[in-house]
């Protein structure tokens, strides 16, 4: 049972917090990154490839909980809902995203005990090109990264971000 569950939607005030899990989901692959104080201690993309799709998200799930047992977050943010809908774009895909996305947050939710934060992909990326910003992240880092990996470290600066000009402006 989640007692106290916090969910936040979209970012009018970030939860302010250093110590944070984010989560790109999706139903075959999930990049996963955790942050400590504000510096990046661990990130992973995690696959599955179990026939079914209930499978295959516990078979994530279980592995997030295994890798990151240690893990202490404050906050749990996740790329959710909100997907761009433009013309092409499969809706069935979108679905599936999303519910992928739901199953994950519960679950993590459920077993860290922490506030969710779900954050469109809109409002974190806008529209930049997805191979662009797993390769910034990919230099950045200055080692290959994967898309789904590149994408949860980038939610989490990008998070980071948000919580340090709130804490500028609630401080000035």
């Amino acid at each position: 049972m989640v007692k106290n569950l916090r969910i936040s939607f979209g970012l009018p005030t970030p939860i302010l917090a250093t110590n944070i899990l984010t989560i790109d989901p999706g139903s075959r692959a999930i990049g996963t990154a955790y942050f400590e104080d504000g510096e990046l201690v661990l990130s992973k993309e995690i696959k599955s490839s179990s026939k079914f799709l209930t499978c295959r998200l516990d078979n994530i799930l279980t592995s997030i909980c295994e890798n990151y047992l240690t893990a202490k977050p404050d906050v749990i943010v996740i790329e959710f809902g909100g997907q761009i809908r433009f013309k092409g774009r499969d809706p069935h895909g979108i679905r599936v995203h999303d519910y992928a996305a739901g199953y994950i947050s519960s679950g993590l939710s459920a077993f860290f005990q922490k506030p969710l934060v779900l954050i469109p992909p809109t409002t974190w990326k806008s529209n930049k090109p997805k191979n662009l910003l797993t390769r910034q992240i990919s230099l950045e880092f200055n080692r290959e990264i994967g898309e789904d990996e590149a994408h949860a470290i980038a939610l989490g600066l990008w998070y980071l971000r948000q919580v340090k000009l709130n804490q500028l402006t609630v401080s000035a």
